[in-house]
């Protein structure tokens, strides 16, 4: 089973992006402390990565029938 270390530098960056942040990857914790919202969003992904480390994430979809092949 792996262990949630961190996230690489390529999707931190990705992250940080989506999180709205334009600066250098350096002031990003600070970027974090300094807005909130933003702050929960990342524990949200961390929290994530760390169910999928543990073996995944299964979420039901609702409609649709199942089918015979």
């Amino acid at each position: 089973m792996a262990i949630f270390t961190g996230f690489k530098p390529q999707a931190m960056q990705k992250i940080a992006s989506r999180l709205g942040y334009k600066g250098s990857m350096e002031q990003f914790d600070n970027f974090l402390e300094q807005n909130p919202e933003k702050k929960r969003q990342m524990v949200v992904y961390e929290e994530a990565a760390k169910q999928m480390a543990k073996g995944g994430v299964v979420r039901l979809q609702t409609g649709g029938a199942p089918t015979q092949s």
